[in-house]
């Protein structure tokens, strides 16, 4: 889940929690704060403690960007005042808190058990939370999340098998790198895939809007 960095609040006041759409926007570009999938169609700005159950309804800090899916998935399980019982990608390093070997996700156990305890609840929570694992097994399912990741998996693990053969300094591959892996989302994904590769990873950095750039190996 890609670290970001929404930045101060805005100088303004928004009349309705839709209105701050446009700037997450621009923040963060166009992608899930949850799955980090493209949203081409009708991005919600997502209540982090839920606006039915007394949830700051026009805070900056309470917003996120998300997809339906994931918004749907979510729903209101998060009270006021039970935001520290979750991860948030806006606040915590989620950077290595999963692998998505195969566009599947899963805890990421190796690196989690390098953390405090509550560090490794608070991520199986958010797993529980957005349903990230989720794969559709019945044509009633429209979660198109797995599949858009799946892609993006079979893409960024192409594109590492053309970096390897080639040289480092080819800045056109990495232009190309950079500008398929933008319109197919997942910044994670990518990440995982040119993990030992530190120009790719930092390029992806500045490439997607709003990345908060994270060690490794941070709490």
């Amino acid at each position: 889940m890609r670290p970001i960095n929404k930045g101060e609040p805005p100088e303004k006041e928004y009349k309705k929690y839709q209105d701050a759409q446009g700037d997450l926007i621009e923040r963060l570009g166009a992608f899930c704060s949850y799955c980090e999938m493209p949203i081409q169609n009708a991005p919600e700005v997502e209540h982090k403690e839920s606006k039915s159950k007394n949830g700051e309804l026009l805070k900056w800090e309470n917003f996120l960007l998300s997809c339906k899916y994931c918004n749907t998935r979510k729903g209101d399980k998060v009270a006021a005042g039970e935001k520290n019982k979750y991860l948030w990608p806006d606040e915590d390093n989620t950077l290595e808190v999963f692998d998505y070997t195969d566009g599947r996700v899963k805890l990421n156990k190796e690196y989690l058990l390098r953390q405090p305890k509550e560090f490794q609840k608070r991520a199986e929570r958010l797993l529980a939370l957005t349903g990230l694992d989720n794969i559709p097994c019945v044509k009633s399912d429209r979660d198109r999340r797995f599949l858009e990741r799946v892609a993006a998996w079979g893409k960024a693990n192409y594109y590492r098998k053309m970096w390897d053969g080639y040289c480092e300094s080819d800045v056109p591959l990495l232009d190309c790198i950079l500008d398929i892996a933008y319109g197919s989302g997942f910044y994670s994904t990518w990440i995982q895939v040119f993990h030992d590769v530190p120009l790719v990873c930092n390029a992806l950095g500045e490439k997607f809007p709003g990345t908060r750039m994270v060690h490794n190996n941070a709490d």
